[in-house]
């Protein structure tokens, strides 16, 4: 109940009982309650004040630490980015590399369809002329010779994420897989086996990774549609794969939404600042 009223209600019944004097004493009453309201009103307020003045204080406080902490997280993800951006240049360098390297090895199965050269000696395909055409390297060689040995790559891993560090070592045994078939069989003068076959003519397990990556629909309709240069094909497919991961990392949002002129003009530039940098 209103302090006020109470006053007011025993004043009342004072001058009730008291008669016509108390109007007296009923005026002083209601100056004292206005006062002591006042006093009420004035304290109050003041403990609303200093706890709005805390809150305030609060609040910035919180501020000053939220603006830090913001400031301390973009800092962070700025170096971390930049960490980012080098790994997956040194990892698309890798994997150009490794192209590169194997292109030369895997030149049967890009220019001959499967009747052409299966179950032939190497060489007697095309008259010899693709056994001549292709480098001589022993087995030692090949593998003393593979772009990725160690290194740089495997200590930037953090900065690549585990997916596209899957995609990237699929990507190299695949490549590798199929330039040692030729190598070996150059060395042995023997038949080159089928792209997706092992020496003795089995399916070769190998090429089970690619569903890791690919879409069974996309294998599918490769294999389907183009009869030469498959195995090359299937390979540009898994890059295109590995620059759509590593499009996510750096622009937050997949290769695959962006239209195919600027996923062509990405794919570009990296290997435009490969050849400048093989250059230097």
């Amino acid at each position: 109940m209103d302090v006020y009223k109470q006053i007011v209600d025993v004043l009342t019944i004072i001058v009730i009982s008291v008669g016509g004097g108390g109007i007296l004493l009923l005026g002083v009453a209601s100056l004292i309650s206005k006062i002591w309201s006042e006093v009420i009103s004035i304290r109050t307020k003041a403990r609303h004040d200093q706890k709005l003045e805390e809150l305030r204080a609060e609040i910035s406080e919180r501020q000053d630490f939220l603006n830090a902490s913001l400031s301390s997280l973009s800092t962070g993800y700025q170096e971390s980015h930049k960490e980012i951006i080098l790994a997956l240049q040194t990892l698309w360098e890798t994997v150009l590399e490794i192209r590169q390297f194997v292109s030369p090895f895997i030149f049967p199965y890009t220019v001959l369809v499967r009747n052409e050269y299966s179950g032939i000696p190497v060489h007697e395909i095309g008259n010899g002329y693709i056994a001549d055409g292709m480098p001589r390297i022993s087995e030692e060689q090949f593998f003393k010779a593979l772009p990725v040995k160690d290194s740089e790559i495997e200590k930037r891993r953090l900065f690549v994420g585990e997916k596209l560090w899957l995609m990237f070592q699929i990507y190299n045994a695949l490549s590798s897989r199929l330039a040692y078939k030729v190598v070996k069989v150059l060395n042995e003068k023997n038949q080159i086996p089928e792209w997706d076959k092992d020496f003795e003519g089995r399916p070769d397990p190998f090429f089970n990774s690619l569903s890791v990556i690919l879409e069974e629909n996309e294998i599918k309709q490769i294999i389907d549609i183009f009869e030469i240069n498959t195995p090359q094909l299937l390979l540009s497919a898994v890059e295109e794969k590995i620059l759509g991961e590593m499009n996510e990392l750096i622009f937050g949002r997949k290769l695959l939404k962006i239209r195919f002129e600027e996923r062509q003009k990405i794919k570009t530039l990296l290997e435009k600042e490969q050849r400048s940098a093989q250059s230097e």
